[in-house]
C-alpha cells in the first residue's frame, strides 16, 4: 500500500505569457527543410528532395508504409497543440494499387490515420484509412478528378477532421 501523495511544490507563481502563434507556412523554397520538419527514422537516401522541383517537396515512394518499421517516404511536423490545422496541395498520379501519397496523423506504426490518394478500381481515389492497434479500416473513399489534390486535417481536443478533393480547395 502506498500512502496518499500531495503533489504540491513551493515556489514563485508564474505569470501568464502572451498566447504563442504557432502558425507556420512552409513553402519549400529554401534548399533546407525548416527545423520543425522531421523524419520517422533515418530517411532513405534520395527519398526526398527540395531541389528536383524548386518550391516543392518531392517524395520518392519507398516500399515501407506507415505500418512498417522501415523508413517510409514521410516528412512530418509534430503536433504541438490540441487545436491545429494542416493543409497541403499534392500532385500525384498513382500508377499501381500499392502507390499512395497523402497527409496523416501518426502516433506510431500501430496507430495512425491517413487521407491519401491511391489508384482505385475506376481511377484515382481519395481514401481515409485508420489503423487502430494494427488493424486497417477504410473509413471513406471518393473518386478524384485529374489535377492537384487539396488535403487538410484539423484537430481539437476532442476530434480530428479530414477534408480533401481535387480542385481549388485551399
Amino acid at each position: 500500500r502506498i500512502p496518499e501523495l500531495e503533489l504540491r511544490m513551493e515556489g514563485p507563481s508564474l505569470s501568464r505569457g502572451d498566447r504563442v502563434d504557432a502558425s507556420e507556412h512552409v513553402d519549400f523554397s529554401s534548399p533546407k527543410l525548416p527545423p520543425s520538419m522531421v523524419f520517422v527514422r533515418t530517411p532513405v537516401h534520395g527519398s526526398w528532395s527540395l531541389r528536383k522541383r524548386p518550391g516543392f517537396l518531392r517524395l520518392r515512394g519507398q516500399p515501407a508504409s506507415l505500418s512498417d518499421l522501415a523508413s517510409p517516404a514521410l516528412v512530418c511536423r509534430r503536433q504541438q497543440h490540441f487545436d491545429m490545422a494542416a493543409r497541403t496541395r499534392l500532385t500525384f498520379e498513382p500508377l499501381g494499387a500499392n502507390e499512395q501519397a497523402g497527409l496523416c496523423v501518426r502516433a506510431n506504426e500501430q496507430f495512425h490515420v491517413a487521407l491519401h490518394v491511391t489508384a482505385g478500381e475506376r481511377g484515382r481515389e481519395l481514401r481515409l484509412v485508420r489503423t487502430l492497434a494494427g488493424r486497417r479500416t477504410t473509413l471513406g473513399r471518393m473518386r478524384l478528378a485529374s489535377g492537384p489534390v487539396a488535403l487538410e486535417v484539423s484537430a481539437t481536443a476532442e476530434e480530428y477532421v479530414f477534408h480533401g478533393g481535387a480542385g481549388r480547395l485551399l
